[in-house]
């Protein structure tokens, strides 16, 4: 089998073993296309499709994945859906960014930058394999997900986690992300900066969570917070400020408050 489909079923299949071993991992993958259905869409959109979509789309035709969502973390559109839009046309998402097609030269592109399309030059390389190596990954922390929470037993927001826990199982609009490592959030911190105790206590049962508010996940910084770090006057004032959110309004008290706000309000709903 060719490379690039080698890896695109390696995703798949990883896929299929994240979605068993947590329900909330979405994957959808559909039945092969062969090139002479792809190639009578391409005369039907006079558009030249990239001969590594193509490949994919002779494995599965369209294909995503995702953590508790539809959008897509990876995603390819079906052949079928690729109907020229403008110069450059998007098919598909790697990571919230968009992968677009050029309809008259075939070549490919990630928007990694608005307006801005980076060309791809080895779609294997620089596209599935980093998918593939994610949801390795991925696999790895929800394989792990027991036994990181049997460790948090003593955690002092456990109470409060198992009631949202609770909640999600009737509420689809709650997310609630694999916990985070003692060694992943060491790691982090090196590279960043020290997270409050109260915030640290919280990524050890979720690392992530959302219900129409959203914690942000601690490994999942913006490309632009990053790269304001590097700046040292930026990072010294950050770090200050973050140190009186930390003393002043992050504190034990006020998270627990803010906690007891949620377990009053949920513990109805739960009942009813």
């Amino acid at each position: 089998m060719n490379e690039l489909k080698q890896t695109f079923v390696n995703i798949i299949e990883l896929s299929k073993k994240l979605h068993e071993s947590d329900e909330n991992w979405y994957y959808k993958v559909a039945e092969p296309i062969s090139r002479g259905e792809i190639m009578k869409i391409q005369q039907e959109n006079n558009a030249i499709l990239p001969d590594e979509f193509i490949k994919c789309m002779t494995v599965s035709n369209g294909f995503t994945v995702d953590f508790s969502s539809s959008v897509g973390y990876f995603h390819l559109y079906a052949a079928e859906k690729t109907a020229p839009q403008g110069k450059h046309s998007c098919i598909g998402w790697h990571n919230h960014k968009c992968l677009y097609y050029n309809s008259l030269t075939g070549e490919f592109f990630i928007e990694n930058e608005r307006y801005k399309y980076t060309p791809i030059t080895d779609f294997n390389r620089e596209i599935l394999i980093p998918v593939e190596n994610y949801l390795k990954q991925q696999l790895i922390y929800s394989e792990r997900r027991h036994e990181l929470l049997e460790k948090q037993k003593d955690n002092p927001l456990r109470e409060y986690f198992d009631k949202f826990m609770e909640y999600r199982n009737s509420n689809q609009n709650i997310t609630m992300y694999p916990p985070a490592s003692e060694e992943g959030i060491a790691d982090w911190e090196k590279e960043h900066v020290k997270l409050p105790e109260f915030y640290r206590n919280w990524l050890l049962l979720t690392n992530g969570f959302t219900n129409g508010c959203f914690i942000e996940k601690f490994d999942a910084p913006t490309s632009l917070f990053v790269q304001l770090l590097k700046n040292k006057e930026f990072r010294n004032k950050f770090i200050n400020i973050y140190c009186d959110y930390a003393n002043e309004i992050l504190t034990e008290e006020k998270g627990n408050a803010m906690a007891d706000y949620y377990l009053q309000n949920y513990t109805e709903k739960l009942a009813n």
